[in-house]
């Protein structure tokens, strides 16, 4: 008996442990609960399931539809989804809708900086600095897309120009182009279409989804 008992409160404890066991219930019993479905995907994002995520997210904003946190969480999970050109929308509904939303213009940033656009991505990254300083994830960001815009800088620096024949130089010179911007590289869109250049953005973070 008390080896059954104890099986019993292990699979409970398991079972507390494990979000989505936890909240999958609660959902049914009080599907007009906005947390409820919050929490639901974040332990749908633990589990390596974001296309669930999404799902109860977007459940959640049916319930309270400009709901901040629920707008940056719907955009995390897009964006472990693959599916970043999405997130980047319902970002910049969340800077829209809330101007003052340190989290979506570093995420936003992030999104700009796996495009290869560097000094887009610094901006957005100031932005979130500039309404909350102490916001470590932005500030990282920021020193890693500054770097990645001095080695662009230096690369165009160069007065020689790739050669037709040269295609590799070409594809590089064409990210460094993104990344740095307004500069006059006309054929940079139609080379990277082509094929990516290997040299873009360094890495960057969005901020993972609240609860």
């Amino acid at each position: 008996a008390l080896a059954l008992a104890a099986l019993r409160g292990g699979a409970r404890a398991a079972e507390w442990r494990n979000p989505v066991t936890l909240w999958s219930p609660v959902v049914r019993q009080v599907p007009g609960e906005f947390r409820a479905y919050n929490n639901l995907a974040a332990g749908y994002l633990e589990l390596g399931q974001p296309e669930r995520a999404v799902t109860a997210l977007r459940r959640s904003l049916e319930l309270e539809p400009g709901n901040a946190a629920g707008l940056n969480n719907l955009a995390h999970a897009l964006l472990q989804a693959a599916r970043h050109a999405e997130a980047h929308d319902v970002y910049r509904r969340v800077v829209a809708e809330h101007p003052d939303n340190h989290v979506a213009w570093n995420s936003l940033g992030a999104i700009e900086a796996r495009r290869g656009r560097l000094a887009s991505a610094r901006e957005h990254y100031r932005r979130a600095l500039a309404l909350n300083p102490n916001y470590a994830t932005a500030r990282a960001n920021l020193e890693a897309a500054e770097r990645g815009l001095e080695r662009a800088r230096r690369f165009l620096a160069d007065p020689a120009p790739p050669a037709d024949g040269d295609a590799e130089l070409r594809r590089l010179r064409a990210g460094a182009c993104r990344a740095v911007g307004g500069v006059d590289c006309e054929d940079a869109a139609r080379v990277l279409a082509e094929r990516p250049a290997r040299v873009t953005a360094p890495r960057s973070r969005a901020t993972p989804a609240a609860r």
